[in-house]
């Protein structure tokens, strides 16, 4: 049995008919909390989760002597919600865990890849710098009439080539890099049955 919310827990112990207490047992809590979300959840004349409608020693004498099976029956069904709320908190509990692991992993592996490409991302910004400096060099000879620039715009050109390349072995880099990332990742999370969307 899954449930999207804590709400949702207290609605469908409420509607088995346990007492606080034993919904307190059940998640883990005080028996303050089960009564506040009691109040918080239901109208107060909600005779299906109203608190006096089970604890109550009055209606408990009015009420018939049931059979012993049916008490077994009950144990059973309070036992039953026990277990199935224990282990849908301990799976979310261990999907959160999983996923926060994931996340570092990702995260590691970003910063990882910051520092091996940083030398590479350094060369490109001095050769933008270089650049930059070569084309503000240019267009001050074009302004002064200077016409002999051919080797300003030779070194130029190849700068801008140089630079090309080295954008492009980056993003290759880049997407090698990431793809064995990817790789790693859904095999970790494949051995787990869960899936990369």
């Amino acid at each position: 049995m899954i449930f999207k919310n804590r709400k949702e827990e207290y609605i469908f112990l409420f509607k088995k008919g346990l007492k606080d207490l034993d919904i307190a047992q059940i998640l883990g809590v005080s028996e303050s909390f089960v009564a506040k979300a009691r109040n918080k959840y239901f109208k107060s004349g909600d005779s299906v989760c109203k608190k006096n409608s089970f604890s109550s020693d009055l209606a408990e004498e009015s009420t018939t002597k049931v059979s012993f099976n049916e008490d077994n029956f009950n144990n059973l069904v309070l036992l039953a919600t026990k277990k199935a709320c224990e282990l849908e908190n301990a799976k979310n509990e261990a999907e959160r865990l999983f996923y926060e692991i994931v996340c570092s992993f990702i995260d590691s592996h970003h910063r990882c890849k910051n520092l091996s490409l940083a030398a590479i991302k350094k060369e490109v910004l001095i050769l933008d710098l270089k650049i930059s400096k070569l084309q503000s060099e240019i267009s001050a000879n074009k302004k002064r009439g200077l016409k002999s620039q051919e080797s300003l715009e030779r070194e130029l050109a190849d700068r801008i080539k140089k630079r090309e390349e080295i954008e492009k072995k980056l993003i290759t880099i880049c997407m090698r890099e990431d793809f064995d990332t990817l790789v790693k990742l859904k095999s970790v999370l494949s051995s787990k049955n869960l899936k990369l969307e």
